[in-house]
């Protein structure tokens, strides 16, 4: 494991370091001497994680009909592009990979050192390189709007805006804004937009020590699959799944990159719990699936790859255990489905946050340890008085709708923007 570690840090940094690419980057001409019919949107996003290309999407469901949206690559287009490594594995082995590689081998405290200390001096490094090809890209774009939803690289996007006069928005998908104002401190532009999706007192506090105004701040609801929202019939799932209506059925997600902690889990519970089914969500991992396999065959776990079927699997589930990341938080949130959040493993640092907002609203319990693991799942499995509680606060949660409310957020920004302008 630590070499594999200090294999995926090498290539990470050297990908993060590596030249800024100065041909024509490939998408401009996507918008260069095009006649603008609509508004447009730049949206910039990276597939380190499935929740920053849900957030695209959603954006672009939100405001497809009236504005003309990009989206572009972060990572592909400013750090992959001019690296050997994605040139010789024909973009495969880039930045994005690299990351979620390490999600899934379990290499958090790697991961962690990487977005604390050496990311953030390699990316400053960088800052007037980047800056300058940034500034040329979006010039030929000529967006009305730029919207971020990815962290650390904010600092070159607002630079760039601020300079263009261009206006700029942030969609932040984490409760803790570290990340995401990195290069952003004490930014003072008037056409910029902070929007948590996911707000607290925590971020409220974070956010002014970073010098953000209140007029630069606002909120919306977490950009959750229409999907979420249908009306399903639990006993139709379950029958799908070849899951009694009576059973107790436990999901076992761990991020969409997945995780080999599901199989560690998958392995405690079933010896302790023959009765419980589990659905081990493992995404597109073949080795997960491979090591799973014989739990499959010998107990009641349910090996589930890819699919867009996650919300069918949380209605027929009655607790979901994983790891404290907003998407999958959410998505329980909307399905009324109680969280068991794992805290015997490390997490990314940003998303203790996350395990705040869960305890701290009742949506849930964690466990630190295998014994607490087992006992919250017998508390669970009676669904009795915590377990009712839960349930109830959940149902009481107001989610609001994503794409109605980030609409109106951009227009009456756009048009508070053309005020200052």
């Amino acid at each position: 494991m630590l070499k594999g570690s200090f294999v995926y840090f090498l290539l990470s940094y050297f990908l993060l370091i590596s030249c800024v690419h100065k041909k024509d980057i490939f998408y401009a001409n996507d918008f260069k001497n095009k006649e603008k019919d609509k508004k447009r949107v730049l949206i910039y996003y990276n597939q380190s994680g499935g929740a920053h290309v849900s957030t695209t999407k959603a954006i672009e469901e939100s405001l497809g009909d009236c504005f003309e949206v990009m989206t572009v690559n972060f990572s592909n287009a400013y750090f992959d592009k001019g690296s050997f490594i994605s040139w010789a594995s024909r973009g495969k082995y880039g930045t994005d990979y690299w990351y979620n590689k390490m999600l899934k081998g379990d290499d958090i405290s790697l991961l962690n050192f990487l977005v604390g200390n050496i990311i953030p001096v390699a990316l400053k490094n960088k800052h007037k390189k980047l800056v300058a090809q940034l500034k040329k890209d979006i010039s030929e774009i000529d967006p009305d709007l730029i919207i971020s939803t990815i962290p650390m690289v904010n600092g070159f996007i607002g630079t760039v805006a601020e300079d263009l006069q261009k206006p700029f928005l942030i969609t932040a998908l984490d409760a803790d804004p570290t990340n995401w104002a990195f290069g952003l401190e004490n930014y003072s532009y008037n056409r910029f937009l902070y929007v948590s999706t996911i707000y607290s007192s925590y971020s409220s506090l974070k956010l002014k020590a970073f010098g953000f105004k209140g007029n630069q701040i606002a909120s919306a609801p977490y950009p959750i699959r229409d999907a979420f929202f249908h009306q399903y019939s639990r006993e139709v799932e379950r029958k799908e799944l070849g899951i009694p209506e009576d059973a107790f059925v436990l999901m076992l997600l761990m991020g969409g990159a997945g995780s080999s902690k599901i199989v560690r889990y998958a392995d405690i519970i079933s010896r302790k719990f023959p009765e419980i089914y589990i659905l081990a969500c493992v995404g597109n991992s073949l080795n997960l699936k491979k090591k799973l396999a014989r739990y499959a065959r010998l107990r009641r776990v349910k090996v589930i790859g890819f699919t867009t079927k996650i919300p069918e699997i949380m209605i027929s589930s009655d607790v979901i255990l994983t790891k404290p990341g907003p998407t999958t938080i959410m998505e329980a949130l909307a399905s009324r489905l109680p969280l068991m959040i794992d805290g015997i493993s490390k997490h990314m640092l940003h998303e203790k946050a996350h395990l705040d907002f869960v305890l701290n609203n009742n949506f849930g319990l964690d466990f630190s340890s295998r014994d607490t693991l087992l006992s919250v799942i017998s508390n669970f499995s009676k669904k009795e008085v915590v377990y009712k509680n839960i349930k109830e606060n959940m149902s009481a949660y107001h989610l609001g709708d994503f794409r109605i409310e980030f609409k109106k957020l951009v227009e009456k920004f756009l048009l508070d923007s053309l005020v200052k302008q």
